[in-house]
């Protein structure tokens, strides 16, 4: 189901249009596969915190593509890696 010979590019969009049509919503998708550095935010609302240790038993993050921008037909999302460490233009 995910393309293992193409880029981080490819897999993440494998990835991403696996769950979205499996039926998650594509922000929930992308936040589980792309979840920002949670673990030590402790301003962080304990709902979203509760929704990313979910997540994180179920996939690890990734550590993919320095910047992600993608178009579902309604929204233009654009985010920086999980890090947001890497420079991206």
């Amino acid at each position: 189901m995910i393309n293992t010979t193409g880029s981080d590019s490819s897999s993440i969009d494998n990835m991403i249009e696996l769950l979205v049509l499996g039926g998650m919503d594509v922000f929930r998708a992308i936040r589980v596969v792309m979840p920002p550095a949670w673990q030590n935010d402790e301003l962080m609302d304990p709902d979203l915190r509760a929704f990313y240790e979910y997540s994180s038993m179920h996939m690890e993050a990734w550590d993919g593509p320095a910047g992600v921008v993608i178009k579902t037909g309604r929204y233009a999302i654009c985010m920086l890696d999980r890090n947001g460490l890497r420079p991206s233009r």
